[in-house]
């Protein structure tokens, strides 16, 4: 059991702090006790106890919290990059035969193959249509449930409802399905 609670507010030590630091660069605990300042001699043993304390463990995760926003791409980032390259807005540095450099724009392929990979990652109109529909599918098996365990005469209403917004959903499916094939 640890010795400080998890409520208390610890400061690590400067030694604790290189530990953790070290810790994250090597992943080998003992190598990063010796390299923190710890008695080789003691070092698994300290590493040990040093890792079990609810604020270095804190400080650990922070730590390698900060590393993974700064060293992953995200979302919007990688959604960014593609559109970019599809757009032709990238541009690749290559030395040509004369030792010149050329700033080279990436070609028809590669926007392609950008575009394709961007709409895979955009939902579309028709994605957002299919979801609806299945939240409203969803909608309708949870009514029919509770319909069918209770006689109260709300769920009915509930689930007449829910059917007549689902034909509406598919009435303006079968209309936007209409209206994009023209």
């Amino acid at each position: 059991m640890n010795k400080h609670k998890k409520d208390e507010k610890h400061e690590l030590t400067i030694k604790q702090k290189k530990f953790v630091d070290e810790y994250i660069k090597t992943g080998q605990k003992k190598q990063a006790a010796i390299n923190a300042g710890y008695s080789a001699k003691y070092a698994d043993r300290q590493a040990n106890q040093t890792l079990k304390l609810d604020y270095v463990q804190d400080y650990l995760h922070e730590q390698l919290d900060k590393l993974h926003a700064k060293n992953i791409a995200d979302t919007a980032e990688i959604l960014t990059f593609f559109s970019k390259m599809m757009r032709g807005e990238i541009t690749e540095q290559v030395v040509a035969p004369n030792s010149s450099v050329l700033e080279l724009r990436a070609n028809n392929n590669e926007r392609l193959a950008a575009g394709k990979e961007l709409i895979k990652r955009v939902p579309t109109d028709m994605v957002k249509a299919q979801m609806r529909k299945l939240e409203a599918e969803t909608k309708l098996t949870d009514a029919k449930t509770k319909m069918l365990t209770n006689t109260d005469t709300s769920a009915e209403d509930e689930l007449s409802s829910l059917i007549d917004k689902m034909d509406a959903i598919a009435r303006a499916d079968k209309d936007d399905d209409k209206h994009g094939q023209k």
